[in-house]
């Protein structure tokens, strides 16, 4: 019997958090819009919303690819779009 070895990687979902932090720091509300994102991602009925896994073959060896999904990918956006208001003055 072979034995299969499964790798993952996090990079991208990694990516993502970084943003956000950059971007929440740049807002006076950052923090909060944090926290309530966590929230709703701890109490999401599909945890896929928000965290995607993606297989992949790297070298031959399967690796599930942790990606951000359309609902974390949104929250970015609009963390992107407070920042923008915010640089022209209007937050």
């Amino acid at each position: 019997m072979s034995q299969m070895e499964f790798r993952g990687d996090l990079s991208a979902w990694h990516v993502m958090l970084d943003e956000i932090s950059r971007l929440a720091a740049q807002l006076p509300d950052g923090q909060r819009r944090v926290a309530q994102f966590r929230a709703r991602m701890d109490w999401a009925a599909r945890s896929d919303d928000y965290l995607t896994l993606e297989p992949v073959a790297v070298d031959g060896v399967p690796v599930m690819c942790g990606v951000p999904g359309p609902l974390a990918l949104a929250f970015v956006g609009e963390l992107r779009d407070a920042v923008a208001e915010a640089k022209r003055g209007v937050l």
